[in-house]
């Protein structure tokens, strides 16, 4: 799967997948991805757990390993 463009938001300063990038993304994880949830008191406690374990390359927040780093320099 390859992106082409990003573009910034002027109301909150975060990038966005252009509208067909975001297509394909959207498309993808429906045919390759599975949800599960459950409901917990702390969900942020948790969540930084699962950050650290699985390294999500799309998830910057809390996401402080090495591979991702340059994701993160803007």
């Amino acid at each position: 799967m390859l992106f082409t463009k990003m573009r910034e938001e002027k109301d909150d300063n975060k990038y966005k997948f252009i509208k067909s990038d975001e297509d394909n993304l959207s498309s993808w994880m429906k045919e390759n991805l599975y949800l599960y949830y459950c409901t917990l008191e702390n969900p942020d406690e948790i969540e930084k757990k699962l950050i650290d374990q699985y390294n999500p390359p799309l998830n910057l927040k809390d996401n402080n390993n090495k591979v991702n780093q340059e994701y993160r320099q803007n």
